[in-house]
């Protein structure tokens, strides 16, 4: 964590990486239980800000409208913090940098890089201007401050219209004093700058002097005072971007300037039409494309914000002192971590004591039937004594840690000469007691009936069976 860190509930605050009229924003650190970890950015009002009413009031409806918002395109609000009288807005971190930041790095984009970046603060004002309430009233949001400062563009090629703090809803608790203009005046549409009522039509044209400035390489509006900026869009002309760049076509100069018509009503009467004429007009860069311009012109830039991340991910990874930590995140934490012990619990194995009671009982039980069964091997001898007809003899188990279930016949047949002639030590020990009991016998009436006369059996079935090591009486396939 740096000396600059701070937390305020479940986020670390880090190092500040841009800065505006109204707030800076940091990189953030959410630290969640088990692990979890995510990186955002924070937002947070200038000290002489913070407990202004009328800013912390527009912070809190930008958190409201772009929680409504929910677009690619459009840089979304996770949560909301307050801290000792201070708010702090989470938003989604993006990997890269404003227009207006890149506009300074080098020359103007390519065409067709400038009409996928367009399209895309388009389309995201588009879902802004859609958006309605809870109960599905429309919500008539109008960003108002649409300009290269406010569209961020990402790494990976994609453009976000960020920062909707001076925004208009129906809704909004932070209204607009009398004669008071919101947003920055090169931008403003004029019905804007008269203090009449605005509408998305105020964002198109807002939209149409980026695109502008993005085919020209350079400001559509160049007067730094105040005053002269003020005439030069209530009445100075708009040149064709064409005639700065020659190589724009003509189709899609007339869609610019169409945009930026002075009359409301002669411009896109929505941010999505004037979208879909931009890519009828051309081609637009793929982001593959426009991320390889950026990376181009901010590869540095982009470095140091990527090492600065890392480093910060890399200090959170070797953990916070977990004794330390109190409030809902350390219950949650410890809540997660028995958790986790319960289920490593559940799967160990039982103690070995209780695996030696299971066999010593398995053992006994055995030993109690092949004891039943004595009686019954003697009488097996001899082969005059005959079993009961429709009785099979009971089932006998071996008495082993481990249950073998009995085979599906449970008549042993021999299949080889060394199987039916068993080791004259194993004949001499057949009714000597083993400590292995016998593997299932024959259990069906079939297989326990006497043996056929000497005279019309071979002399090899008299026995008609054998005895293995085991003590198991192995029948012989011609005897059967």
């Amino acid at each position: 964590m740096s000396p600059r860190a701070f937390t305020v509930g479940r986020y670390t605050v880090h190092a500040p990486i841009a800065s505006g009229g109204m707030a800076t924003v940091h990189v953030g650190r959410l630290a969640g239980p088990v692990g979890f970890a995510r990186t955002v950015a924070v937002k947070r009002l200038h000290a002489e800000l913070a407990h202004d009413p009328e800013f912390v009031a527009m912070l809190l409806d930008e958190a409201r409208l772009c929680a409504r918002v929910r677009h690619p395109n459009v840089v979304g609000v996770l949560d909301v913090l307050q801290d000792e009288g201070e708010l702090f807005l989470v938003l989604e971190y993006v990997d890269g940098l404003s227009l207006a930041a890149l506009a300074k790095l080098g020359p103007s984009p390519p065409v067709p890089v400038a009409v996928r970046l367009a399209i895309d603060v388009l389309e995201g004002l588009h879902a802004a201007h859609e958006a309605t309430h809870e109960c599905g009233d429309p919500l008539r949001i109008v960003h108002r401050d649409v300009s290269p400062h406010n569209v961020l563009v990402g790494a990976e090629g994609v453009a976000r219209v960020i920062d909707f703090g001076v925004a208009k809803a129906e809704w909004r608790a932070q209204g607009t004093r009398s004669g008071q203009l919101k947003g920055k005046i090169a931008y403003m549409a004029p019905e804007q700058l008269r203090g009449e009522a605005v509408d998305r039509r105020v964002d198109v044209y807002g939209a149409a002097v980026v695109l502008w400035e993005l085919l020209a390489g350079r400001r559509m509006v160049v007067a730094s005072e105040p005053g002269a900026a003020l005439r030069d869009v209530l009445e100075g002309p708009v040149p064709s971007p064409r005639v700065v760049r020659p190589e724009v076509p003509e189709e899609l100069a007339s869609a610019v300037l169409r945009g930026l018509a002075r009359d409301r009503d002669e411009r896109f009467s929505t941010a999505r039409a004037m979208a879909v004429a931009l890519e009828a007009a051309c081609a637009p860069a793929t982001p593959r494309e426009v991320g390889a311009w950026v990376a181009g012109l901010a590869a540095s830039e982009l470095a140091e914000r990527a090492a600065l991340v890392a480093s910060i991910e890399r200090g959170a990874s070797v953990g916070v002192d977990r004794d330390a930590q109190t409030g809902p995140t350390a219950s949650l934490e410890a809540s997660s971590q028995r958790s986790l012990a319960a289920i490593a619990a559940a799967k160990e194995p039982p103690p070995r004591a209780s695996r030696r009671s299971l066999v010593f009982g398995a053992a006994v039980l055995a030993l109690a039937i092949a004891a039943g069964f004595g009686a019954g091997r003697a009488r097996d001898r001899d082969p005059s004594v005959l079993a009961p007809a429709g009785r099979p003899s009971p089932p006998t188990f071996i008495a082993s840690a481990t249950w073998t279930a009995p085979p599906a016949e449970p008549v042993a047949i021999a299949t080889s000469a060394s199987a039916v002639a068993p080791s004259a030590s194993a004949r001499g020990n057949s009714d000597a007691p083993t400590s292995r009991v016998a593997a299932p016998r024959a259990s069906s009436s079939a297989a326990r009936r006497a043996p056929p006369a000497a005279s019309a059996r071979p002399p090899a079935c008299d026995p008609p069976y054998t005895v293995d090591p085991e003590g198991v009486r192995v029948y012989k396939r011609e005897c059967l």
